[in-house]
């Protein structure tokens, strides 16, 4: 009997498939690891009725609640990705904190829901939902206003924070209880992560994310609002570059990923996944040259999987036109994504060593040189420029601020100088971050000051600390933006970061007016045309002007854009928002109406012309010959050329005059009453003076003239910082960039300063300077220098043939890739390290000869 007994059991095992027991059964031998506590029935069930994991064969997938028992702790490793090895600027809006992870209250209010007819599975209730969706949005609308989410042509994309729960209270954030489920067309939770190993999508953080229901809280939404889309998204700044570009650079790695991602958001009902891969080709941060095409193929191979599913696919995207060059094929990414999130915020940080807010609207009185970029105008315009459609761009929009510790408590302006990061918040606990909410309660106290910048960006001071945040004003200008600009909508990071209890006033202050503005059915007048100027190029100013003026209301000033005083070329104006903004060039710079910017004289297309000379006021000096010598009588005050020499010129004063030269190889310009290199147009003496330079540089084009640009000198204060567009390169026959550097393992260059050298695009900005009109110049790329030199790896690579060979590979392409015409060796020095020469050994002399050798041929 008992044999009888036993060969059926074995029958049956063998016959029926082995599936993974339900939530609620009872597990033999594993329920000690992998079922739900006891005590929690509830959330049991509702696992159970939610999840398709039944469907899924026993050891065919990896189970979420394994890694409890066989991984390192989600602290322990969010210590280790927050180390120093990394730029801090992006933890203060995506790190949790690192207290007691609490229980979530999953709870809906009555008010809230429809009436719900428990059935097991996700299908079915999608199917049941969509057929109600008539009934639903006839229930009585004064909680949730307007109900319009998914019937506009804007979109509201709404991040969340999956960490916001772990605040302290009154700000701890549980979207079931908080959010208007009408307020976003798309809610996006942040984050997934890749796990390191097999590169596939799992959630940040189980515990809160799968156990506790964070997933479902957000995905619970939709019972209220079938039209609501929510997304997944994987990355963030923490995640960094490294594991993304080694996911996406292998077509099986890639396979692999997308075939869980497919489980993913299949198993937990989301409708897409957001790809915040920070930053596609960002050697710096651990990425690669070829991430950019590799991403592409991602988004591709995504696209082709997700739109039979009718899922969406998006992209949080870095607002740098650096970061878009090294990383992002935009015309092919605009095809495949159904939109692109620009994170138009964090354009400004305490690294910059400046007080100043860190989202502008558009280019301010103070931007000069690179920061004429670090706008979200530009940043949407740079954006188009590369094959961005407008329909698919969705502007930033911070729901927080930046903080600064002023160096000098009287010194307060935009772009004061700092001496490093200003107050942290109370509940979200990081050096200069505040949440919106945490600003409105430091306004509680009457001692901060209210400002805004000369386009409206707010910010508080008070004592030596300063604050630049946005308000409901600044984004309500920034909605109009868009609306008028026919944009694709708004991206909130984050909606957890708003008075979302409305203890400082009105519930939901920022998020309220971006559903005004986008959601909110407006008559089709009161949508102005777009205001986007034409693309501007890619050129640096050499120096950007100063506004001297603003005027409200100029009727010649309806559209936007740059045009040239009439009467003088120095002069230019830009009407933004009806108003006309008069600015005038840096001293010895015309606006180019070409460029639309501040250049040179020479290069611009100012006419020198009789008829300018004509509206002056001034009368040029009289020359009187007596006994051999020339009187020179002053008729007016000014500065006026010598007729007689184009390098010399006349100061008359009250009637006396003073006569000046200009240097070597410089003439006088009357027109902007400065020295310039060339021959005036004007000269009356142009074929002398030639001939007196030719006399005199007998030879010259055997003499060369090494100019030194240092990459470091940008990060001086005040007048003393120098940008390459400071340079004028017809005073040089060659420029050598100081410096690169050397890997100490690989042997081979690298940027010595990633941040100057790629991120602010220094490169190319230098290698740039023989433009039209300027005159041949090499730029040669400088090795080594003075702290480069220590230590013993320069001698290691000249002594090791193999390493010499590889070295000069490097080099070669390195060049190649950044525009450089040469290499300068600057070891300081060989066998005498740093100047000492007990440091090195005598082999360095005739191994640094075969180096120079082996580069040269």
């Amino acid at each position: 009997m008992w044999l009888v007994c036993w060969a059926v059991l074995i029958a049956l095992a063998e016959t029926s498939p082995r599936q993974l027991p339900f939530w609620g059964s009872q597990s033999f031998l594993r329920d000690s690891v992998e079922r739900i506590p006891a005590h929690d029935t509830s959330l049991a069930e509702e696992l159970h009725r939610s999840s398709n994991i039944k469907e899924y064969v026993f050891g065919s997938r990896t189970l979420p609640l394994r890694e409890a028992v066989e991984s390192i702790p989600v602290l322990a490793r969010y210590s280790a990705l927050t180390s120093s090895e990394r730029l801090p600027l992006r933890d203060a809006v995506e790190k949790r904190p690192d207290w007691h992870l609490p229980e979530v209250n999953l709870g809906y209010s009555a008010s809230h829901l429809a009436p719900v007819v428990e059935k097991p599975g996700l299908a079915w209730w999608k199917q049941k939902m969509a057929s109600q969706q008539h009934s639903i949005k006839s229930a009585p609308s004064h909680y949730y206003g307007n109900k319009v989410a998914g019937s506009q042509k804007h979109k509201v994309v709404c991040f969340i924070e999956g960490w916001a729960v772990y605040r302290k209270e009154p700000m701890k954030f549980s979207t079931s209880k908080d959010l208007d489920p009408f307020a976003c067309t798309h809610l996006i939770y942040a984050f997934a992560t890749l796990d390191p190993h097999n590169f596939v999508i799992v959630p940040q953080d189980e515990d809160y994310d799968i156990v506790k229901g964070g997933y479902r809280s957000v995905l619970g939404m939709k019972r209220v609002n079938p039209s609501l889309k929510i997304l997944i998204s994987i990355g963030g700044w923490v995640e960094g570059t490294r594991k993304f570009s080694q996911m996406a650079g292998s077509a099986y790695n890639r396979r692999e990923f997308i075939r869980s991602v497919l489980q993913f958001l299949d198993m937990y009902d989301f409708d897409g996944l957001d790809l915040d891969w920070e930053y596609p080709g960002a050697e710096d941060l651990g990425g690669r040259r070829t991430d950019k095409e590799h991403f592409s193929l991602l988004v591709e191979e995504l696209s082709e999987v997700f739109a039979p599913r009718g899922w969406l696919l998006s992209a949080s995207v870095s607002p740098s036109r650096f970061r878009l060059e090294d990383g992002y094929d935009v015309p092919r990414l605009n095809k495949h994504l159904d939109f692109i999130n620009i994170m138009t915020f964090d354009l400004h940080a305490e690294r910059d060593s400046a007080a100043d807010h860190h989202s502008p609207l558009v280019q301010r009185k103070h931007d000069v040189g690179l920061n004429v970029f670090y706008n979200v105008d530009y940043a949407v315009r740079y954006w188009m420029k590369k094959g961005a459609s407008r329909e698919k761009i969705i502007v930033g929009i911070p729901f927080y601020g930046r903080s600064f510790s002023l160096v000098n408590a009287s010194m307060s302006w935009p772009s004061a100088p700092v001496k490093g990061f200003g107050l942290e918040g109370k509940y979200t606990q990081e050096q200069g971050f505040l949440a919106y909410f945490e600003v409105l309660e430091l306004l509680e106290d009457n001692h901060w000051r209210k400002e805004t910048d000369d386009v409206g960006s707010p910010y508080i001071v008070k004592g030596d600390q300063w604050i630049g945040y946005d308000n409901p004003d600044s984004i309500a200008t920034k909605m109009s933006y868009i609306r008028k600009n026919m944009l694709g909508g708004a991206m909130i990071w984050a909606i957890d970061l708003d008075d979302f209890h409305g203890l400082y006033g009105e519930k939901w202050p920022l998020l309220s007016v971006v559903k005004n503005a986008l959601l909110v059915e407006t008559k089709p007048e009161q949508l102005p045309g777009p205001i986007l100027s034409p693309p501007v190029p890619v050129v640096l100013p050499p120096v950007a002007g100063s506004p001297v003026s603003v005027e409200k209301g100029v009727m010649n000033c309806t559209g936007q854009g740059f045009v040239r005083d009439s009467n003088d070329c120095a002069v230019y104006y830009r009407c933004e928002w009806s108003m006309k903004h008069t600015y005038i060039c840096p001293e010895g710079l015309f606006y180019d109406s070409q460029l639309t910017l501040c250049n040179w004289p020479e290069l611009t297309d100012c006419p020198f012309s009789a008829a300018i000379m004509e509206q002056t006021t001034l009368v040029p000096p009289v020359m009187v010959s007596t006994a051999g010598s020339v009187a020179v009588i002053c008729q007016s005050n000014g500065m006026f050329e010598d007729s007689h020499d184009c390098r010399g010129y006349y100061v008359c004063q009250d009637g006396q005059p003073q006569r000046y030269t200009c240097s070597l190889g410089q003439s006088f310009n009357p027109y902007s009453g400065l020295c310039h290199y060339g021959t005036s147009p004007r000269c009356a003496t142009q074929v002398k003076t030639r001939q007196y330079y030719e006399d005199e540089f007998i030879g010259e084009e055997d003499y060369k003239v090494m100019c030194y640009f240092t990459n470091w000198a940008w990060y001086r204060k005040g007048e003393g910082k120098f940008v390459p567009e400071h340079l004028d390169p017809r005073l040089c026959t060659h420029i050598v960039y100081a410096y690169a550097s050397l890997d100490p393992n690989d042997l081979v260059i690298k940027p010595f300063d990633p941040w100057a050298d790629i991120d602010n695009n220094f490169y190319q900005r230098i290698t740039g300077t023989g433009r039209p009109g300027a005159g041949a110049v090499n730029v040669l790329l400088a090795l080594g220098g003075w702290t480069d030199s220590s230590g013993d790896k320069y001698s290691r690579l000249v002594s090791n043939g193999s390493a010499r060979r590889k070295f000069v590979t490097s080099v070669v392409a390195y060049l190649r890739r950044h525009n450089f015409r040469g290499l300068q060796l600057d070891w300081t020095y060989p066998k005498c390290w740093q100047s000492n020469c007990g440091k090195g050994p005598s082999s360095d002399k005739p191994n640094f000869t075969k180096l120079v050798q082996a580069s040269n041929s």
